[in-house]
């Protein structure tokens, strides 16, 4: 089985009339601009299918399936409802049904406590459809179909948190994965033969970072040296390659009943040289044809693109396809296996037309950071054109992937939260910068040079809101707002019902926690109001703040359009 097609309308970066994106059998890499979609992609493909914990694991212990809102997060402002996302599978699909072989995705903004355990108290802080979203793409009925259920079909992502460095984090967990004797001789030899390295001796194993819940990394030991002492690229190939095999163990467990896979890669290329790129790209046609298992993958090195096209596997349009996506033209456009010429052309031209706004990427450490940083660019004159990254990661963790892949992140900001001030923290944070990064405060100017930032204020963002709206009274015309109003909030509803909880809390962790769960439970609207207040009490820094972001930003652009 494989997605023959997919379609589009109206969802996300895909505005207007419907996209059509053919994705070959085997493979299909995806390449372009920031912003263009090519997550959204990936999302919508790995949120097809899914098989149960009975029928198959991965060899890390991970589950065959994919979920969109666990790689794109929910925008209330612009994600809309309703039928959006098409997929047209090939005709030998066995469920019987799925009829016309076609299966239409609606979205949807779910709360993420929902089915949550009551209040003890047996209050309610705030009805269900008030709770913050999750968005969700789920499967239609209709054309015979009478479940919602994803697709019983295998599929795996793999994102940038697999990029993260086993040997800086706090605490991993080493187990040996189930490989059959034959698998360990496969590892080993596609191991050896992608990074160029001896495959004697070669023993896979999987790591549990405590630092990066999400990731499961696969390295090696040997004679010589531990799992623990892999470089990031060594970690990268190690994890494709165990999921190839892990396809390749569910084939054997299940026989007749497997149908192949999904499996989509974000960023096929990064930490890798050029020739290890290659090769991987070679072992991944091999063993999609071997298993009958779809690759779709985001690619930004021109030299591994020039590979694919100059290779001619893209006269074999049915199983493999480049998918270029561009706003060239000013307008979403999707070009099915492009010239080298042309996409050359595409990149070149954006890269020195500073009309054209190109996306400088931005990582912060969560929702929360994202979620105040929109809020402070909405008061600014200047406009700002920023990619962020997904999902969370610890102010240790952006900095040691800054010092570890300069070049991969050479021309990005961070922003790191304000409790890095404090303390040890603004100590180890000193410590951890290496060039071309230099740390960058705003009171803390003796370390400042380029690149990194910190959000205004000493306290974790979750707990300054709360102690902004702690310290307001009941009569406070904060609550006063058409706002407030429309949600029911009062003092008592906001502050006064949690204090009990909040006054047992004696350490700053058990604090934090709370101001985390507290914060986590407000509708949207009440954020944006806390934002409000916050902004007036924090004014200054936060002017401080944008006016070092600005230069930093025009720094980047003048960079990436050099």
């Amino acid at each position: 089985m494989y997605i023959e097609t997919v379609r589009i309308r109206d969802f996300r970066s895909f505005r207007g009339s419907e996209f059509k994106l053919p994705l070959g059998r085997r493979i299909t890499c995806i390449s372009g601009h920031n912003g263009v979609g090519k997550s959204t992609l990936l999302a919508i493909l790995s949120n097809c299918g899914e098989l149960k914990k009975k029928e198959g694991k991965h060899l890390n212990g991970s589950l065959f399936r994919g979920e969109y809102s666990d790689i794109i997060k929910h925008d209330p402002e612009h994600d809309t409802t309703g039928e959006k996302v098409y997929i047209e599978i090939e005709k030998s699909f066995p469920e019987e049904e799925l009829e016309a072989n076609r299966l239409s995705f609606r979205a949807t903004a779910q709360s993420k406590n929902r089915g949550s355990k009551a209040r003890s108290d047996g209050q309610q802080d705030y009805s269900d459809d008030q709770q913050p979203k999750r968005y969700r793409l789920i499967p239609k009925k209709g054309n015979g179909r009478d479940t919602v259920s994803k697709l019983r079909w295998p599929t795996h992502y793999l994102g940038l948190s697999r990029l993260y460095p086993a040997g800086e984090a706090s605490d991993v967990k080493i187990k040996k994965p189930r490989l059959s004797s034959g698998l360990i001789k496969d590892f080993a030899f596609w191991y050896g033969e992608i990074l160029g390295l001896e495959e004697e001796g070669v023993a896979p194993e999987v790591l549990t970072l405590s630092d990066v819940p999400k990731k499961k990394g696969a390295g090696v030991s040997t004679r010589e040296y531990g799992v623990l002492a892999n470089s990031a690229g060594q970690d990268n190939v190690g994890q494709i390659i165990l999921t190839v095999l892990s396809f390749s163990q569910l084939k054997e467990e299940i026989g007749k009943d497997y149908n192949g896979g999904l499996l989509a890669i974000d960023e096929l290329d990064a930490t890798l040289h050029p020739a290890a790129q290659i090769k991987l790209f070679n072992f991944l046609q091999n063993k999609a044809k071997e298993l009958d298992l779809q690759v779709v993958f985001t690619c930004h090195s021109l030299s591994l693109i020039e590979h694919i096209i100059r290779s001619n596997c893209l006269k074999d349009e049915t199983n493999n396809r480049l998918l270029y996506l561009t706003r060239g033209r000013g307008r979403l456009e999707v070009n099915t296996n492009p010239s080298l010429e042309a996409l050359s052309a595409d990149l070149n031209s954006k890269m020195i037309d500073r009309s054209s706004g190109p996306e400088v990427p931005l990582i912060a450490e969560d929702d929360v950071a994202r979620e105040l940083l929109s809020y402070i660019l909405e008061q600014c004159e200047k406009s700002f054109a920023l990619k962020p990254n997904k999902g969370s990661m610890s102010f240790q963790q952006i900095i040691l992937l800054l010092n570890s892949y300069p070049d991969f992140f050479v021309n990005s900001l961070a922003v790191l939260d304000p409790d890095v001030h404090r303390g040890k923290s603004w100590e180890d944070a000193t410590k951890l910068v290496q060039s071309p990064f230099q740390l960058m405060g705003n009171s803390k100017s003796d370390f400042v040079k380029r690149r990194v930032l910190v959000l205004p204020g000493e306290l974790p963002l979750e707990r300054q809101y709360w102690e902004l709206v702690r310290l307001k009274v009941a009569g406070d015309s904060f609550y006063s707002t058409s706002d407030c109003r429309t949600y029911n909030v009062t003092h008592q509803t906001l502050v006064g019902r949690h204090r009990v909880e909040w006054e047992k809390c004696s350490e700053d962790r058990q604090k934090l926690d709370f101001c985390k769960s507290w914060y986590g439970k407000l509708p949207d609207e009440i954020r944006r109001l806390i934002f409000s207040e916050w902004y007036s009490a924090n004014k200054s820094e936060v002017e401080e703040f944008i006016s070092i972001l600005a230069e930093e930003y025009d720094e980047v652009l003048s960079s990436i359009k050099m």
